[in-house]
């Protein structure tokens, strides 16, 4: 669905802006401590910015379908800390945005797609149904998980739009390894992305 009123962007580009500056609010307002409720604190604050925005733009859509959502997004982002002397990764996502851990060990998926189909391999070909992500049109989590990081690496969060440019989530994984291995710096690497 498009909106006149944003200057008819569609409501999952909305979305997604939305999601990242109510997650932005979010973590400013912490105090620097992780609750067991964060997971929960966090959707609480998305669904209201989607409300308010939602309040000003919104017009009921004349679509009538399970599958045509309001303000549809997926959401991945990771806070890294120290705890007790030791550094953790918290991790938290909804949909098919993903969340992943690289480091001498190799490249890590930290989070587990919402997806109908499990299996890797058998969503290529069957292209499973989303079972979670966020919007307005139904109630929806943020899940949370947490890693020691015992290793030097880097914690990164990926849209499932980047997979859209490849034929599968592995192709883009490899882009990914190989851009950096042939880069130098971080900069040259964010270039290497930029140009595939």
């Amino acid at each position: 669905k498009r909106y006149p009123k944003l200057q008819d962007k569609t409501g999952a580009f909305t979305a997604s802006r939305i999601a990242a500056g109510a997650v932005m609010e979010w973590f400013s307002d912490l105090s620097g401590e992780l609750s067991d409720d964060s997971q929960n604190s966090v959707a609480a604050v998305i669904r209201h910015r989607m409300e308010d925005c939602h309040r000003e733009v919104g017009e009921q859509s004349r679509l009538v379908s399970p599958l045509v959502r309001t303000f549809p997004t997926t959401a991945a982002f990771a806070i890294c800390r120290e705890v007790d002397g030791q550094d953790w990764a918290d991790f938290f996502w909804a949909g098919d945005s993903r969340v992943y851990l690289l480091n001498e060990d190799g490249l890590a998926q930290l989070t587990t797609d919402d997806l109908s189909v499990q299996d890797a391999m058998e969503n290529l070909y069957s292209d499973g149904v989303m079972t979670n992500l966020v919007s307005l049109s139904r109630e929806f989590a943020i899940h949370h998980g947490r890693v020691i990081l015992d290793k030097p690496g880097i914690v990164f969060a990926a849209t499932d739009g980047c997979f859209g440019y490849v034929s599968s989530p592995m192709e883009f994984e490899g882009m990914l390894l190989s851009s950096l291995k042939n880069s130098h710096t971080f900069r040259e690497w964010e270039e290497a992305m930029t140009d595939v």
